[in-house]
Protein backbone atom coordinates (compact mmCIF):
# COMPACT_ATOMS: atom_id res chain seq x y z
CA UNK A 1 0.00 0.00 0.00
CA UNK A 2 1.44 3.38 -1.01
CA UNK A 3 1.85 5.85 1.90
CA UNK A 4 -0.41 8.89 1.95
CA UNK A 5 1.26 11.95 0.39
CA UNK A 6 1.34 14.49 3.24
CA UNK A 7 1.75 18.13 2.25
CA UNK A 8 4.29 20.01 4.42
CA UNK A 9 2.95 22.12 7.29
CA UNK A 10 3.39 25.80 6.49
CA UNK A 11 4.26 27.08 10.00
CA UNK A 12 4.97 25.70 13.48
CA UNK A 13 1.42 26.68 14.47
CA UNK A 14 -0.16 24.80 11.58
CA UNK A 15 -1.85 21.46 12.25
CA UNK A 16 -3.83 19.01 10.16
CA UNK A 17 -7.44 18.28 11.09
CA UNK A 18 -9.65 15.50 9.79
CA UNK A 19 -13.15 15.89 8.38
CA UNK A 20 -15.13 12.64 8.65
CA UNK A 21 -17.77 12.41 5.97
CA UNK A 22 -21.26 11.29 7.08
CA UNK A 23 -22.32 7.74 6.27
CA UNK A 24 -25.32 8.86 4.21
CA UNK A 25 -25.02 7.64 0.63
CA UNK A 26 -22.07 5.33 1.27
CA UNK A 27 -22.64 1.83 -0.01
CA UNK A 28 -20.58 0.07 2.68
CA UNK A 29 -21.48 0.96 6.26
CA UNK A 30 -17.99 0.24 7.61
CA UNK A 31 -16.28 2.42 4.99
CA UNK A 32 -14.75 5.60 6.43
CA UNK A 33 -14.14 8.54 4.10
CA UNK A 34 -12.16 11.51 5.43
CA UNK A 35 -10.65 14.73 4.18
CA UNK A 36 -7.61 16.46 5.64
CA UNK A 37 -7.18 20.23 6.07
CA UNK A 38 -4.43 22.53 7.33
CA UNK A 39 -5.49 25.06 10.00
CA UNK A 40 -3.79 27.34 12.52
CA UNK A 41 -3.97 26.64 16.25
CA UNK A 42 -6.03 29.38 17.88
CA UNK A 43 -7.74 30.37 14.64
CA UNK A 44 -9.86 27.30 13.95
CA UNK A 45 -12.55 25.32 15.70
CA UNK A 46 -11.72 21.64 16.08
CA UNK A 47 -11.98 18.67 18.43
CA UNK A 48 -9.13 16.33 19.40
CA UNK A 49 -9.20 12.57 19.88
CA UNK A 50 -7.70 10.86 22.92
CA UNK A 51 -7.37 7.10 22.47
CA UNK A 52 -5.09 4.09 22.80
CA UNK A 53 -3.32 3.16 19.57
CA UNK A 54 -3.55 -0.55 20.32
CA UNK A 55 -1.49 -3.33 18.70
CA UNK A 56 -0.53 -3.16 15.01
CA UNK A 57 -2.77 -5.03 12.60
CA UNK A 58 -1.60 -8.46 11.49
CA UNK A 59 -2.33 -7.43 7.92
CA UNK A 60 -1.93 -3.81 6.76
CA UNK A 61 -5.13 -4.15 4.76
CA UNK A 62 -7.22 -5.33 7.72
CA UNK A 63 -8.62 -1.88 8.45
CA UNK A 64 -8.36 0.98 5.99
CA UNK A 65 -9.96 4.36 5.43
CA UNK A 66 -10.13 6.77 2.54
CA UNK A 67 -8.10 9.94 3.23
CA UNK A 68 -8.35 12.58 0.50
CA UNK A 69 -9.21 9.73 -1.84
CA UNK A 70 -6.15 7.64 -0.90
CA UNK A 71 -6.37 4.31 0.87
CA UNK A 72 -4.71 4.54 4.33
CA UNK A 73 -4.22 1.70 6.83
CA UNK A 74 -5.28 2.44 10.41
CA UNK A 75 -5.23 0.29 13.53
CA UNK A 76 -8.49 -1.36 14.46
CA UNK A 77 -9.06 0.69 17.62
CA UNK A 78 -8.87 3.94 15.65
CA UNK A 79 -11.20 2.50 13.01
CA UNK A 80 -13.82 1.77 15.69
CA UNK A 81 -13.38 5.29 17.07
CA UNK A 82 -13.92 6.80 13.62
CA UNK A 83 -17.15 4.84 13.23
CA UNK A 84 -18.36 6.29 16.55
CA UNK A 85 -17.19 9.82 15.67
CA UNK A 86 -18.96 9.70 12.32
CA UNK A 87 -22.24 9.44 14.22
CA UNK A 88 -21.49 11.86 17.06
CA UNK A 89 -19.09 14.54 15.82
CA UNK A 90 -21.28 16.26 13.27
CA UNK A 91 -19.47 18.68 10.98
CA UNK A 92 -16.68 19.51 13.41
CA UNK A 93 -13.16 18.55 12.25
CA UNK A 94 -10.94 16.60 14.62
CA UNK A 95 -7.20 16.30 15.28
CA UNK A 96 -6.02 12.67 15.41
CA UNK A 97 -2.31 12.09 15.99
CA UNK A 98 -1.99 8.96 13.84
CA UNK A 99 -3.49 10.79 10.85
CA UNK A 100 -2.62 14.43 11.53
CA UNK A 101 1.14 13.85 11.95
CA UNK A 102 3.40 12.36 9.31
CA UNK A 103 4.69 9.64 11.62
CA UNK A 104 7.60 8.66 9.36
CA UNK A 105 9.07 12.20 9.51
CA UNK A 106 10.98 12.45 12.81
CA UNK A 107 11.52 16.21 12.43
CA UNK A 108 7.80 16.90 11.94
CA UNK A 109 6.94 14.46 14.72
CA UNK A 110 9.31 16.25 17.12
CA UNK A 111 7.86 19.65 16.19
CA UNK A 112 4.26 18.49 16.51
CA UNK A 113 4.92 16.75 19.84
CA UNK A 114 6.33 20.01 21.18
CA UNK A 115 2.97 21.61 20.24
CA UNK A 116 0.79 18.85 21.74
CA UNK A 117 -0.02 20.91 24.81
CA UNK A 118 -1.31 23.76 22.66
CA UNK A 119 -3.18 21.36 20.37
CA UNK A 120 -5.16 19.71 23.17
CA UNK A 121 -5.64 22.87 25.20
CA UNK A 122 -6.83 24.70 22.09
CA UNK A 123 -9.40 22.07 21.11
CA UNK A 124 -13.07 22.93 21.61
CA UNK A 125 -13.47 19.48 23.13
CA UNK A 126 -11.38 16.36 23.62
CA UNK A 127 -13.19 13.14 22.77
CA UNK A 128 -12.06 10.16 24.87
CA UNK A 129 -12.29 6.80 23.15
CA UNK A 130 -11.59 4.11 25.79
CA UNK A 131 -12.18 1.34 23.28
CA UNK A 132 -15.31 -0.59 22.42
CA UNK A 133 -17.67 -0.83 25.37
CA UNK A 134 -21.12 -2.07 26.14
CA UNK A 135 -23.56 0.79 26.12
CA UNK A 136 -25.13 2.24 29.22
CA UNK A 137 -28.58 3.73 29.05
CA UNK A 138 -28.07 7.48 28.91
CA UNK A 139 -31.24 8.12 30.90
CA UNK A 140 -29.72 6.14 33.77
CA UNK A 141 -26.68 8.41 33.81
CA UNK A 142 -28.82 11.54 33.69
CA UNK A 143 -31.00 10.27 36.53
CA UNK A 144 -27.99 9.39 38.64
CA UNK A 145 -26.37 12.77 38.09
CA UNK A 146 -29.62 14.59 38.90
CA UNK A 147 -30.51 12.53 41.98
CA UNK A 148 -27.00 11.76 43.16
CA UNK A 149 -27.73 12.47 46.83
CA UNK A 150 -29.99 9.42 47.00
CA UNK A 151 -27.11 7.12 46.11
CA UNK A 152 -24.82 8.40 48.81
CA UNK A 153 -26.53 5.95 51.16
CA UNK A 154 -25.65 2.37 50.24
CA UNK A 155 -28.97 1.17 51.61
CA UNK A 156 -30.82 3.24 49.02
CA UNK A 157 -28.77 2.06 46.08
CA UNK A 158 -31.15 0.84 43.39
CA UNK A 159 -30.59 -1.65 40.60
CA UNK A 160 -30.19 1.39 38.34
CA UNK A 161 -27.36 2.75 40.49
CA UNK A 162 -25.66 -0.65 40.79
CA UNK A 163 -25.59 -0.94 37.00
CA UNK A 164 -23.93 2.45 36.72
CA UNK A 165 -21.42 1.57 39.44
CA UNK A 166 -20.47 -1.62 37.58
CA UNK A 167 -19.91 0.25 34.33
CA UNK A 168 -17.91 3.07 35.94
CA UNK A 169 -15.79 0.49 37.76
CA UNK A 170 -15.01 -1.20 34.44
CA UNK A 171 -14.23 2.14 32.82
CA UNK A 172 -11.83 3.12 35.62
CA UNK A 173 -9.88 -0.11 35.10
CA UNK A 174 -9.64 0.34 31.33
CA UNK A 175 -6.11 0.08 29.92
CA UNK A 176 -6.70 3.45 28.22
CA UNK A 177 -5.74 5.28 31.43
CA UNK A 178 -2.35 3.53 31.53
CA UNK A 179 -1.01 5.16 28.36
CA UNK A 180 1.58 7.92 28.71
CA UNK A 181 0.09 10.39 26.23
CA UNK A 182 -3.36 10.09 27.77
CA UNK A 183 -2.09 11.98 30.83
CA UNK A 184 -1.44 15.12 28.81
CA UNK A 185 -4.50 14.84 26.62
CA UNK A 186 -6.93 14.58 29.55
CA UNK A 187 -5.07 16.97 31.86
CA UNK A 188 -5.00 19.85 29.35
CA UNK A 189 -8.47 19.50 27.84
CA UNK A 190 -10.82 22.41 28.45
CA UNK A 191 -13.85 20.22 27.74
CA UNK A 192 -13.98 16.43 27.83
CA UNK A 193 -16.46 13.79 26.76
CA UNK A 194 -16.15 10.00 27.01
CA UNK A 195 -17.48 8.07 24.01
CA UNK A 196 -19.40 5.08 25.27
CA UNK A 197 -21.36 2.28 23.70
CA UNK A 198 -22.42 2.83 20.10
CA UNK A 199 -23.07 6.56 20.08
CA UNK A 200 -23.29 7.81 23.67
CA UNK A 201 -21.19 10.57 25.19
CA UNK A 202 -20.65 10.75 28.96
CA UNK A 203 -19.71 14.29 30.09
CA UNK A 204 -16.40 14.32 31.96
CA UNK A 205 -18.04 16.12 34.88
CA UNK A 206 -20.50 13.25 35.33
CA UNK A 207 -17.74 10.65 35.25
CA UNK A 208 -15.56 12.61 37.68
CA UNK A 209 -18.51 13.10 40.03
CA UNK A 210 -19.34 9.38 40.02
CA UNK A 211 -15.74 8.46 40.81
CA UNK A 212 -15.70 10.95 43.70
CA UNK A 213 -19.04 9.60 44.91
CA UNK A 214 -17.67 6.07 45.08
CA UNK A 215 -14.58 7.26 46.96
CA UNK A 216 -16.47 8.89 49.79
CA UNK A 217 -15.63 7.75 53.29
CA UNK A 218 -16.98 4.45 54.60
CA UNK A 219 -20.71 4.56 55.19
CA UNK A 220 -21.26 7.26 52.55
CA UNK A 221 -19.92 5.43 49.50
CA UNK A 222 -22.39 3.24 47.57
CA UNK A 223 -19.71 0.62 46.83
CA UNK A 224 -18.10 -2.18 48.81
CA UNK A 225 -14.55 -2.00 50.14
CA UNK A 226 -13.13 -4.12 47.31
CA UNK A 227 -14.64 -1.91 44.63
CA UNK A 228 -13.51 1.19 46.55
CA UNK A 229 -9.91 -0.05 46.55
CA UNK A 230 -10.00 -0.94 42.87
CA UNK A 231 -11.22 2.51 41.89
CA UNK A 232 -8.88 4.34 44.28
CA UNK A 233 -5.84 2.56 42.80
CA UNK A 234 -6.99 2.81 39.21
CA UNK A 235 -5.21 4.78 36.51
CA UNK A 236 -8.39 6.81 36.02
CA UNK A 237 -8.44 8.06 39.63
CA UNK A 238 -4.73 8.98 39.51
CA UNK A 239 -5.27 11.16 36.45
CA UNK A 240 -8.59 12.61 37.63
CA UNK A 241 -6.92 13.62 40.90
CA UNK A 242 -4.05 15.37 39.03
CA UNK A 243 -6.61 17.21 36.90
CA UNK A 244 -8.40 18.39 40.05
CA UNK A 245 -5.05 19.81 41.21
CA UNK A 246 -4.43 21.60 37.90
CA UNK A 247 -5.35 24.97 39.40
CA UNK A 248 -2.17 24.78 41.47
CA UNK A 249 0.51 24.43 38.75
CA UNK A 250 3.43 24.07 41.18
CA UNK A 251 2.00 20.69 42.25
CA UNK A 252 2.72 19.35 38.78
CA UNK A 253 6.47 19.61 38.02
CA UNK A 254 8.18 17.23 35.60
CA UNK A 255 9.66 15.29 38.51
CA UNK A 256 6.18 14.46 39.85
CA UNK A 257 4.87 13.31 36.48
CA UNK A 258 7.92 11.11 35.90
CA UNK A 259 7.45 9.46 39.29
CA UNK A 260 3.80 8.80 38.45
CA UNK A 261 4.79 7.36 35.06
CA UNK A 262 7.29 4.98 36.68
CA UNK A 263 5.22 3.95 39.69
CA UNK A 264 1.98 3.52 37.74
CA UNK A 265 3.75 1.62 34.96
CA UNK A 266 2.41 3.93 32.25
CA UNK A 267 2.85 2.42 28.80
CA UNK A 268 4.31 3.70 25.52
CA UNK A 269 5.82 2.01 22.49
CA UNK A 270 8.42 4.80 22.16
CA UNK A 271 10.66 5.03 25.30
CA UNK A 272 11.39 8.74 24.77
CA UNK A 273 7.66 9.42 25.10
CA UNK A 274 7.80 8.50 28.78
CA UNK A 275 9.51 11.89 29.09
CA UNK A 276 8.22 13.82 26.07
CA UNK A 277 4.63 12.94 26.91
CA UNK A 278 4.97 14.81 30.22
CA UNK A 279 6.53 18.07 29.03
CA UNK A 280 3.26 19.78 28.09
CA UNK A 281 1.77 19.25 31.58
CA UNK A 282 4.85 20.01 33.68
CA UNK A 283 4.72 23.60 34.93
CA UNK A 284 8.54 23.88 34.96
CA UNK A 285 8.83 22.92 31.27
CA UNK A 286 6.60 25.61 29.80
CA UNK A 287 9.45 27.99 28.97
CA UNK A 288 11.65 25.52 27.13
CA UNK A 289 14.57 23.69 28.64
CA UNK A 290 13.58 20.30 27.27
CA UNK A 291 12.58 19.95 23.61
CA UNK A 292 11.37 16.72 21.96
CA UNK A 293 13.92 15.29 19.54
CA UNK A 294 13.30 11.77 18.23
CA UNK A 295 16.71 11.70 16.54
CA UNK A 296 18.47 12.09 19.90
CA UNK A 297 19.76 8.83 21.48
CA UNK A 298 17.71 7.57 24.42
CA UNK A 299 20.70 7.83 26.79
CA UNK A 300 21.13 11.52 25.93
CA UNK A 301 17.41 12.15 26.49
CA UNK A 302 17.72 10.47 29.89
CA UNK A 303 20.84 12.45 30.92
CA UNK A 304 19.23 15.71 29.82
CA UNK A 305 16.04 14.96 31.77
CA UNK A 306 17.71 13.85 35.01
CA UNK A 307 20.05 16.86 34.89
CA UNK A 308 17.07 19.17 34.40
CA UNK A 309 15.24 17.71 37.40
CA UNK A 310 18.35 17.88 39.62
CA UNK A 311 18.93 21.48 38.63
CA UNK A 312 15.38 22.33 39.73
CA UNK A 313 15.84 20.72 43.18
CA UNK A 314 19.58 20.39 43.89
CA UNK A 315 19.05 20.09 47.65
CA UNK A 316 17.14 16.79 47.44
CA UNK A 317 20.03 14.44 46.70
CA UNK A 318 18.35 11.26 47.93
CA UNK A 319 15.13 11.96 46.03
CA UNK A 320 17.11 12.86 42.92
CA UNK A 321 19.00 9.56 43.13
CA UNK A 322 15.77 7.60 43.53
CA UNK A 323 14.22 9.33 40.52
CA UNK A 324 17.35 8.76 38.44
CA UNK A 325 17.40 5.05 39.31
CA UNK A 326 13.65 4.60 38.81
CA UNK A 327 13.65 6.36 35.43
CA UNK A 328 16.75 4.50 34.19
CA UNK A 329 15.23 1.13 35.03
CA UNK A 330 11.94 2.11 33.41
CA UNK A 331 13.77 3.08 30.19
CA UNK A 332 15.81 -0.11 30.19
CA UNK A 333 19.09 1.66 31.02
CA UNK A 334 21.65 0.31 33.48
CA UNK A 335 21.81 2.24 36.76
CA UNK A 336 25.30 1.98 38.24
CA UNK A 337 28.27 4.13 39.30
CA UNK A 338 29.16 4.75 35.66
CA UNK A 339 25.70 6.19 35.00
CA UNK A 340 26.06 8.51 38.00
CA UNK A 341 29.42 9.68 36.60
CA UNK A 342 27.82 10.38 33.20
CA UNK A 343 25.08 12.44 34.89
CA UNK A 344 27.67 14.54 36.74
CA UNK A 345 29.72 15.05 33.58
CA UNK A 346 26.63 16.01 31.60
CA UNK A 347 25.64 18.58 34.23
CA UNK A 348 29.13 20.06 34.23
CA UNK A 349 29.11 20.37 30.44
CA UNK A 350 25.71 22.10 30.53
CA UNK A 351 26.99 24.48 33.23
CA UNK A 352 29.98 25.40 31.05
CA UNK A 353 27.74 26.06 28.07
CA UNK A 354 25.45 28.31 30.16
CA UNK A 355 28.42 30.33 31.43
CA UNK A 356 29.76 30.77 27.90
CA UNK A 357 26.35 31.95 26.71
Amino acid sequence: MEPFDYQPLETLDTIRVIHIRPAVGLEVTESIHCDIEHVLIGQASYAALSYEWGPPNVNDNDTTIQLNGSLVAVRSNLHHALLHLRNSLGDQPIWIDALSIKQSDTLERSQQVSRMGSIYHGADQVMIWPGRTEGLDLNTLVALNRQSHEYGDRAKATAEAILVITKIRELCQNEYWKRVWIQQEVFLAQKLGIMYGRDQLIPYETFDYLVCLMLRKEGESPVTGDVYNEIEKSGAQTLLMRRRLSRTPTLNPLETWLRIACKEGLQTSEPRDLIYGMLGISFDCQKGGLVPDYDKPLLDVYLETVSFCRMRRPENENENDRLGKMLAERLGLLWDSEMETMIQEYRQQKAIVRRED
